[in-house]
């Protein structure tokens, strides 16, 4: 089942599924063997990446991209997570956010070079006893004259391997969110170290980092002071919409598994492709399939033509999520032992998409979200 987008779009599409079954697919049996690559391995993939315009497409012609929107990035993201090791292949996600909110001299060193392929950024807001709940960050950023002095700790930051520049949330006063402001780190400030480097699930690679009076001056400061709140909530958007896209891609991978084991085992006289039972597994799969990836279509279209969609996004990823977690509970299940051996496809991906239920927003404040806009649209209350 394909999806309908524009011709633009789908040349952009084929192009990420060329790259991933070219460049991707022939690295898993490595990548499996470790669960990860290595550093050089990542940042050639990545320069390969830029030398063919897929890894940041929604940035516009003057700024380098070739294909602007939200949807474009979607597409990429959703070919590049077919293959296991898309999951190393983070893309850049704070263009568009730096975008809006950086000064001229912010865009020339941080946005041109980022556009160019030659800069990667991370975002750093979790801590510790800090996630979804912003109030209760406690990184701070102590005004000191003609700097400011940034400390704390930040948890599970994504995408540091390769990066050049840390976004980084800390709170400029004592009293409500109000305070909390975003500020561009350089990974070489003095002040600032790799405290962890770690695997969730064994899957994903993720870092902790330490700042502890690390000064920076007020032209570091994006957005200015007490905007933090707005361009959370920013990239808290965008980077939903690409985890959903991650997670189709997922279940793609999962499905055309679970498809060919089924079509190449054989039990009680013939292949289980022919069990009823097998067959109604296979449509409830691909029926929520195909759905999530209408969902994310038309969620990434509302966020390309300047609509609010948060409830969209929400849903978008709710849906991804659940249902890449149900697709890669059931290819395991049909691999039966099979589907459980460390170092198999199956087993690698059943464990990756637990991590789409909590990356970023985790589904049950998505929910608040699509309860809110339901009940504000009867005109009722969330509570």
């Amino acid at each position: 089942m394909e999806l309908q987008i524009p011709e633009s779009d789908k040349a952009l599409q084929e192009k990420a599924r060329q790259f991933m079954t070219r460049h991707l697919l022939p690295l898993e049996s490595q990548f499996l063997a470790g669960a990860s690559l290595p550093d050089d391995s990542v940042k050639t993939l990545r320069a390969m990446l830029a030398a063919a315009g897929l890894d940041r497409p929604q940035i516009p012609g003057s700024l380098g991209g070739r294909c602007p929107g939200f949807l474009s990035q979607c597409l990429v993201q959703d070919e590049l997570s077919y293959s296991v090791v898309g999951t190393e292949l983070c893309l850049e996600e704070n263009l568009q956010l730096l975008r809006q909110h950086a000064t001229v001299a912010q865009e020339e060193r941080f946005v041109r070079p980022m556009a160019h392929g030659k800069l990667h950024s991370c975002f750093a807001l979790t801590e510790p006893d800090a996630g979804s709940d912003i109030q209760s960050i406690r990184a701070t950023a102590v005004h000191c004259g003609s700097y400011y002095s940034l400390s704390g700790y930040k948890a599970y930051v994504r995408g540091l391997s390769g990066a050049g520049v840390v976004l980084v949330v800390a709170r400029t006063d004592t009293g409500d969110e109000q305070g909390l402001t975003v500020w561009l780190v350089d990974r070489n400030d003095p002040g600032l170290r790799v405290a962890a480097d770690r695997r969730l699930l064994s899957v994903e690679r993720v870092f902790d980092l330490a700042l502890s009076d690390c000064r920076l001056p007020p032209e570091r400061m994006l957005g200015g002071p007490g905007q933090g709140p707005a361009i959370v909530a920013s990239r808290l958007r965008s980077a939903e919409i690409f985890s959903a896209a991650r997670c189709n891609g997922m279940a793609r991978r999962c499905l055309d598994l679970a498809l060919q084991q089924v079509q190449r085992r054989c039990a009680f006289g013939g292949p289980l492709s022919q069990l009823q039972i097998v067959q109604h597994q296979l449509a409830e799969r691909a029926t929520e399939l195909h759905a999530a990836r209408l969902l994310v279509v038309a969620a990434a279209s509302h966020l390309d033509s300047g609509q609010q969609a948060d409830a969209q996004v929400a849903v978008a990823k709710t849906h991804a999520a659940e249902t890449a977690r149900r697709v890669a509970d059931t290819t395991v299940q049909l691999h039966g032992a099979q589907g459980c051996v460390v170092g198999t496809a199956p087993e690698f991906l059943y464990r990756s998409s637990r991590l789409g239920l909590i990356a970023n927003v985790p589904t049950e404040l998505h929910r608040v979200q699509i309860a809110e806009a339901i009940l504000d649209r009867l005109g009722g209350s969330a509570g």
